[in-house]
């Protein structure tokens, strides 16, 4: 990245700096891998975490991806519209609604899969897959650090 090596040698070792300026780059090369299926990051966020954990209320879905309720709904509502969810209510909470993946959101979920880690390793192609695998652990030991 040019900017970078022509950055002062301080600038250049500053973890915040560069994650920030790497951050910005992995975003653009998701984004763009999920545009590619008219997708978005909530869109990716949602169905992958309903993968796992299927039948979830809303407020769960936002707790497991860190998105806001009101782009939860929007959300939610969106792949709704597009078959990928369903929604159906709640036996224990008849006010709650569960959201699940539907057949054609496991179809689709396995596409945009494909593409976002065709991106993963376009962003890393750089790293053997042993950095790789320590920059995920170290990313991840870096982010549930307590305030």
């Amino acid at each position: 990245m040019p900017e970078l090596e022509l950055s002062s040698s301080y600038l250049r070792e500053l973890p915040t700096r560069l994650l920030a300026i790497a951050g910005v780059q992995a975003n653009a090369a998701s984004r763009a891998a999920l545009a590619a299926h008219d997708a978005t990051h909530f869109d990716f966020a949602i169905l992958v975490t309903l993968e796992t954990w299927d039948d979830l209320s809303q407020a769960e879905l936002g707790r497991r991806t860190g998105i806001n309720r009101k782009d939860v709904a929007e959300t939610v509502a969106g792949l709704e519209r597009r078959g990928t969810v369903t929604r159906r209510a709640d036996p224990d909470n008849a006010r709650r609604k569960l959201v699940s993946l539907s057949a054609k959101g496991r179809i689709w979920i396995e596409r945009l899969k494909v593409s976002v880690d065709q991106a993963q390793a376009v962003f890393t192609e750089n790293l053997s897959h042993d950095d790789v695998k320590a920059l995920v652990s170290l990313l991840q030991r870096l982010l549930s650090t307590p305030e």
